[in-house]
């Protein structure tokens, strides 16, 4: 059952914005903003992990939540403050393409293309759903999703690295997952998470185009049922 809390996080009231609350502490909880759209998406996390807007502009969903509008060529900047090394954490966001498919975009990842150490969450040039960890060896773990993203559908995307399996999420089931017992941290050379493009500071590519909304970044594996509950409380905010 979906508590009122959950209803509406990203709602305006009389009394104030209303927000869900993750099951787990977080470095990072940017669910949409609760004073004048700016350029700053706000970090409830208690981190102060607030992401620098690059472009990207508010639009309120039919439902009432906040997203960020991206048109493939804008990217927020979340800084290097939650670097994961070889530990444990779950990045969740829901995301709806509106750009044509067929090329890679990348949702949230700390991938600059320095060196071999990268994680990201993505799709590809098939539109398919990945969660990556690589080392700075070049050890990777990848995961697939069965689901295609499709073009104007709203997805809960998410990926966990539990020691070193790495398992892609989509709509709170767990579709894939891979082990690499050799991978190492995959903190990036900047250390730098971007959401809707790569970290590439030389070359910024793979923009995402359409909209994102409730990013987070826990130092937790999420567990499966945790996942799908996520989901399921906050799937009405997006009419899925």
């Amino acid at each position: 059952m979906i508590s009122s809390a959950m209803k509406s996080p990203a709602l305006r009231f009389a009394g104030g914005v209303r927000f869900p609350t993750p099951y787990t502490s977080c470095k990072l909880w940017a669910p949409g903003q609760d004073d004048a759209p700016s350029t700053t998406i706000r970090d409830k996390s208690g981190n102060n992990n607030n992401g620098t807007i690059n472009g990207a502009t508010w639009v309120k969903w039919n439902t009432g939540t906040w997203t960020l509008d991206l048109d493939g060529n804008d990217w927020v900047n979340f800084g290097s403050g939650f670097p994961p090394g070889s530990a444990d954490f779950t990045v969740l966001l829901w995301i709806r393409m509106e750009g044509a498919g067929g090329t890679a975009a990348h949702f949230f990842s700390e991938y600059d293309n320095v060196a071999n150490n990268i994680n990201a969450i993505y799709k590809d040039a098939t539109d398919k759903f990945l969660f990556v960890g690589r080392d700075s060896g070049a050890d990777v773990a990848s995961a697939t999703s069965i689901t295609t993203c499709l073009q104007n559908v709203w997805y809960c995307v998410g990926g966990t690295r539990s020691v070193n399996t790495f398992s892609i999420y989509v709509y709170g089931v767990s579709e894939a997952s891979t082990t690499n017992n050799l991978v190492g941290s995959v903190t990036s050379t900047t250390g730098v998470y971007i959401m809707g493009a790569d970290n590439n500071q030389a070359a910024r590519s793979a923009f995402f185009n359409g909209k994102m909304a409730l990013a987070l970044w826990a130092p937790s594996a999420w567990s499966s049922s945790q996942m799908a509950g996520w989901y399921q409380q906050t799937r009405v905010l997006f009419g899925v």
